[in-house]
């Protein structure tokens, strides 16, 4: 039996539900952390309304920080769509007592505009944000991003998806 060095993994969309995370990698995920991703924001720019992080100097993007085995991140690279949708990268993350921890992070390879987020997603960021208990602004404003999002599509409305600056 071979020993696998382990790696932070920083999730700030569906794979922050943490059995969501387990059912894409095949494991029990052990750890989940609170931590923020400072000079970022979080879009939804991606084919699908899927969320990405873009550099941004005085946001944040709030997330949970997992301990993944090279093989478990060698499969969230096959479903995470690398190297054609999103690209993985080290990034300096804090965790909620102030370490400092460099962790991998998916980054979008696209930048739509006018593109929205299926409610089966925004469910899932919205669980795993209550599930690490993430801070009450930021679940509001993923709550603000699903209501949007139903008035577009119900009320037939003209507003259009978050823009690429959308702010928490």
């Amino acid at each position: 039996m071979s020993i696998q060095l382990c790696y932070w993994y920083f999730a700030y969309g569906a794979n922050m539900d943490a059995q969501g995370l387990a059912r894409r990698v095949g494991c029990n995920v052990l750890e989940g952390k609170r931590a923020c991703l400072e000079g970022y924001r979080l879009v939804f720019n991606q084919r699908g309304g899927y969320a990405s992080v873009v550099p941004h100097p005085s946001d944040k993007v709030w997330g949970v920080l997992y301990r993944l085995t090279e093989t478990e991140l060698s499969r969230l690279d096959q479903y995470e769509g690398v190297p054609e949708c999103y690209g993985r990268q080290k990034v300096w993350v804090t965790t909620e007592n102030g370490e400092r921890v460099r962790a991998y992070v998916y980054i979008g390879k696209e930048n739509l505009e006018n593109v929205w987020p299926k409610q089966t997603y925004l469910s899932e960021l919205l669980r795993g944000a209550r599930q690490h208990q993430l801070p009450q602004e930021y679940i509001q404003f993923l709550e603000g991003v699903a209501a949007l999002r139903e008035q577009q599509v119900k009320g037939g409305s003209t507003r259009t998806a978050p823009k690429k600056e959308q702010t928490p």
